[in-house]
């Protein structure tokens, strides 16, 4: 049986059968089946039915039966065709999200991963013509389509300018490129963008001074009181900080100190113990301990009792 095809790119038809016709009418794919007394006529939506002219199976038959179905699909058809060549200027995009949820202490510390879905995607095209914005990362699926170009990729779970005690926020960043009728995988880590502060003190700390207060100052200013016994960590945006001491020394006199920190980075838990002389009798000083994985910090400020 002859084969006629014509060239049609994006509306290629390419099931070719035995004793069957393929042929392509303006672009438009159509199927010629013969069974018993009749011709079929099909696109991929379409069928159109003719009868067979038993005295007639040459060639010009074909081409006569093949031009009157052309203008039954040219609709379905073009559309399609359309379609396709539409998409030659756009992609998908697949994005994989891994959360790592270790943070640096003096020993390294995993914190409670927050689950896939509760992140938000948002994605910017590089010249920011394009923007939008995913309550989930689920929300993405393959039926949203992206131009060809650059983007920049944010997914996050939490709010960094939220500073206040077990508010973590984890971040995740990346591009890409999109090609034309290609999918694109990103795949991206999700790691703490903010730091933490906890605030400790010793028990000779607690037995020497009748009343103190202490308090966390985010470089946003921000301020989150540490009580006794407050075991919580605190997260702030990653920047300078100041630890503000207030005292009553036994004698009844007051006094106050501030310690800052500049040198901070996120994915870090910072610990700061206050205590007296480190428990040891002798002349009174506070002694702020400042730990993190790289260095513990003795800051030693003496007290006068006179």
């Amino acid at each position: 049986m002859p084969i006629i095809r014509l060239q049609s790119r994006k509306c290629d038809f390419f099931a070719i059968f035995i004793d069957e016709l393929n042929i392509f009418i303006y672009k438009i794919p159509i199927k010629i089946a013969h069974s018993n007394n009749y011709y079929y006529f099909c696109d991929v939506q379409n069928c159109a039915l003719f009868e067979r002219n038993k005295n007639n199976n040459d060639m010009k038959h074909f081409f006569r039966l093949a031009a009157a179905c052309a203008a039954l699909f040219t609709a379905v058809g073009a559309t399609s065709c359309t379609d396709a060549e539409q998409n030659d200027n756009s992609g998908i995009l697949r994005v994989k999200l891994a959360v790592d949820a270790t943070a640096t202490t003096r020993a390294e510390q995993t914190l409670t991963a927050p689950e896939i879905s509760d992140f938000d995607l948002s994605i910017t095209s590089a010249d920011e013509s394009y923007s939008n914005h995913w309550e989930s990362l689920s929300d993405l699926t393959s039926e949203t389509r992206f131009e060809v170009g650059e983007y920049n990729l944010a997914a996050t779970c939490g709010d960094i300018t939220n500073e206040a005690f077990d508010a973590p926020c984890f971040g995740a960043t990346s591009s890409c490129r999109i090609l034309p009728n290609q999918t694109t995988l990103v795949n991206m880590t999700a790691t703490l963008a903010n730091c933490g502060v906890r605030v400790t003190q010793s028990e000779a700390f607690l037995k020497y001074f009748s009343d103190w207060t202490i308090s966390l100052v985010s470089a946003a200013g921000t301020t989150i009181p540490f009580v006794e016994g407050e075991e919580r960590t605190a997260y702030i945006a990653p920047a300078k900080f100041k630890i503000k001491v207030t005292f009553t020394k036994p004698n009844g006199t007051t006094g106050s100190r501030t310690i800052k920190v500049s040198d901070v980075q996120p994915r870090t838990i910072y610990t700061v113990r206050m205590d007296v002389n480190e428990g040891e009798v002798g002349e009174s000083q506070i002694v702020i301990r400042f730990d993190d994985s790289v260095t513990t910090e003795n800051i030693e400020i003496e007290i006068d009792e006179q």
